[in-house]
């Protein structure tokens, strides 16, 4: 069996707050009058108002195949997709004379390129015996094509640690969306405990994965079944702001909670890896806390048993009784320094979903693991 096919749409994106292209006020519960005593006020909202903002608008074109081997024994799926984004949705940070800190606008236009692969079969179904399985492969390629007023960059606004720092993430003409901008981080004096840092902000980071994949699995003997599923996410970075606040270099921590800090330098411990906690070393938008965020997780694996065809279930009107258990995120192998290297895209100041605040962990909360005992009584 063999299938060409061939596809082009249109689709809208409304991931925007219904008040986003408002001016609004917002409530501050408390103002200081001179002592003890406050009083509840109203206070211009933070947002700078755009009354053309609109939807996105994704062009996509795709093509591909699906081709069956051996009998349709195995199965294989290939598809090449481009998606041109125009009018990207983005919380942009405005200038200060404005009396605003950010502006929802339609940024630009991004490209999407990539492929999909997957292949699935049954190597092996006699009897008492079978394995069926399906591999998938993706990989994706996005750029800033334009962005709007002839701009070459724009910085979202995205808010990280625990007052107004602005993350290190930009929309850059020529560079994936999100791309991590800020310093180079060269290390330590020795002499004084100061960080040292190149003296241009560049490209240090892509919170963007070169590519995913997933291995499913499901193996049969007799009443015994096995299932496990792998992913795997390679090639992107994260942006690790918590460690930032936890060993004391965003400034608004005083001192590192930590026990990292332990390898801080001091006039006694002049080779320590880290600076030392001088206000000098606050920097916080740098390469020394861009990771790789690649991970290898066992995402679910379960372990059954069926019983059928037995005399003691027909005679209370059973068909099957299967007791299984299972469990989800057992393992994970990546190198991040983190608690999760799995976080999800963040959010603007605004709390709205925001295009360029991928890969910033800012203590997000970690995929839990979950074991589940169940059992399934067929009638």
């Amino acid at each position: 069996m063999f299938r060409l096919r061939a596809g082009w749409g249109q689709t809208g994106n409304e991931r925007v707050p219904s008040d986003a292209a408002l001016d609004l006020l917002r409530n501050n519960p408390w103002i200081p009058n001179g002592g003890d005593v406050g009083t509840p006020t109203v206070l211009p909202g933070r947002r700078l108002a755009n009354p053309d903002l609109t939807w996105e608008t994704t062009t996509q074109a795709n093509v591909g195949f699906d081709l069956g081997i051996i009998n349709n024994k195995f199965n294989l799926s290939f598809e090449y997709y481009i998606k041109n984004t125009e009018d990207l949705l983005l919380a942009k940070t405005v200038a200060g004379f404005t009396g605003k800190q950010f502006q929802m606008v339609n940024a630009g236009e991004v490209e999407n390129k990539g492929i999909d692969i997957s292949l699935s079969g049954t190597p092996v179904r006699t009897d008492n015996f079978s394995w069926d399985f399906n591999v998938n492969f993706s990989k994706n390629k996005n750029k800033v094509l334009s962005l709007v007023d002839g701009l070459d960059e724009i910085f979202p606004n995205i808010r990280i640690g625990t007052g107004n720092d602005l993350a290190p993430s930009i929309v850059k003409v020529g560079e994936p969306v999100g791309s991590f901008y800020g310093f180079v981080y060269e290390g330590v004096d020795a002499a004084t405990g100061n960080a040292i840092y190149a003296d241009e902000r560049q490209i240090i980071g892509d919170p963007n994965t070169d590519y995913t994949y997933g291995i499913n699995n499901t193996i049969s003997y007799k009443g015994i079944d096995l299932n496990f599923f792998i992913q795997g996410v390679q090639g992107n970075d994260i942006f690790n702001a918590t460690r930032s606040q936890l060993i004391g270099r965003s400034g608004r921590i005083p001192f590192g909670l930590s026990s990292e800090i332990r390898n801080t330098w001091t006039a006694t411990n002049t080779s320590a890896p880290l600076p030392s906690l001088n206000a000098n070393n606050t920097q916080l938008l740098s390469s020394e806390f861009v990771e790789d965020g690649s991970f290898l997780r066992l995402k679910n694996i379960s372990l059954g048993y069926t019983l059928k065809d037995s005399n003691a279930l027909k005679s209370i009107g059973g068909e099957s009784l299967r007791f299984y258990i299972s469990g989800q995120n057992l393992i994970t192998l990546t190198d991040y320094s983190g608690i999760d290297p799995e976080i999800s895209t963040g959010s603007g100041f605004d709390g709205s979903f925001n295009d360029g605040a991928a890969g910033i962990d800012t203590g997000a909360y970690p995929i839990s693991k979950t074991f589940t005992v169940g059992l399934n009584f067929k009638f």
